[in-house]
């Protein structure tokens, strides 16, 4: 995916130079009808090719371009904003649940960044990526927990993955971690903040 936002950004930089180069090349010795297609063909492609980039990057949001870029190159669909849920796992053989939210970040169409945020503690994604099953879109991300000082000892630092669905405007999955457990998580959207503090998401 990466390799595609590059491209839609460098295009625009190929065609600019290669329309450099026409114009300065000897195009009035070619015949007519060449020179003409060069000419007419520059401009449009150059446009074009920015449009893509631009898209890609700035106004992929909007949700009519989303749906065209998204057609075409496979973009990610938008999940922006925060999310709001509870986390059900076992702790020394005990079923406890706990209020979580989700925040997602995506810069641009193929970029994808996810924070899992608890009162206790921070887990940002390394990897994070959307693929499409059949119609049906699933979130999957490889996190690694930030330090937290007050919660060393009931809650180490370890790393994991998870693996969650989209149905109906609603986020449900599962997550596993380095120490061998498991558990499961549900999330609905809240607003299109993307802060990462508790605080100001419980507001």
């Amino acid at each position: 995916m990466q390799k595609i936002l590059k491209l839609a950004i460098v295009m625009p930089i190929c065609f600019a130079l290669c329309q450099f180069f026409w114009q300065v090349l000897p195009l009035d010795k070619l015949p007519d009808n060449i020179h003409l297609i060069l000419n007419d063909a520059t401009g449009p492609a150059f446009f074009l090719s920015a449009f893509i980039g631009l898209s890609c990057v700035f106004l992929w949001k909007i949700p009519i371009i989303n749906k065209i870029i998204h057609l075409l190159f496979d973009t990610n669909i938008y999940l922006e904003g925060a999310w709001k849920g509870v986390l059900d796992y076992t702790w020394k053989g005990e079923k406890r649940s706990k209020d979580a939210y989700l925040v997602i970040k995506q810069p641009n169409a193929f970029a994808l960044h996810v924070w899992l945020v608890t009162d206790e503690r921070i887990s940002v994604s390394k990897s994070a990526y959307i693929d499409n099953y059949n119609g049906t879109y699933q979130l999957t991300y490889e996190y690694s927990t930030e330090d937290s000082s007050d919660n060393k000892i009931i809650n180490p630092l370890h790393s994991g993955f998870c693996t969650l669905t989209l149905n109906n405007k609603i986020i449900h999955g599962c997550y596993y971690t380095s120490r061998k457990t498991a558990g499961k998580m549900i999330f609905s959207f809240r607003n299109k903040s993307t802060v990462t503090n508790y605080s100001l998401l419980t507001k």
